[in-house]
């Protein structure tokens, strides 16, 4: 054992101990490359189910025009919400329903949220959309 410790200098540990720091980051890195490359999109899923999902959206949330804050938004414009627990969620309106909560259909999934909960809508324009 001794001899190990005797051919190793505290300079090779060090480069050992950065190198695997810089080995592991990367990894991570191509990690989370990879993981997006492979999300699909709601789209993408099942093109029959979406519509099907879609149709029953618009059923529960009938309301094409509401009014919030002040400035008008309709079905189908691209917003960006932010919640008061600074959740933000950026896709296009589905509708509202008579308990005041908004739908959105976003890249990855459909959301539901109320009204109250919404501290700020900002409307999109295509060049922002993802």
């Amino acid at each position: 054992m001794d001899e190990f410790f005797n051919v190793i200098s505290l300079n090779d540990v060090l480069l050992c101990m950065i190198a695997a720091f810089f080995l592991a980051h990367l990894i991570r890195i191509v990690n989370v490359i990879l993981r997006l490359m492979k999300d699909e999109t709601v789209f993408e899923k099942n093109p029959s189910e979406l519509s099907s999902t879609l149709e029953k959206c618009y059923s529960l949330f009938p309301k094409d025009i509401f009014d919030f804050n002040g400035m008008t938004f309709r079905r189908g414009l691209y917003v960006r919400l932010k919640t008061v627990t600074s959740k933000i969620i950026e896709g296009k309106i589905i509708g509202l329903n008579e308990r005041d909560e908004i739908c959105v259909i976003t890249r990855t999934y459909i959301s539901a949220e109320k009204l109250n909960d919404i501290a700020e809508i900002t409307v999109l324009d295509s060049d922002s959309r993802r």
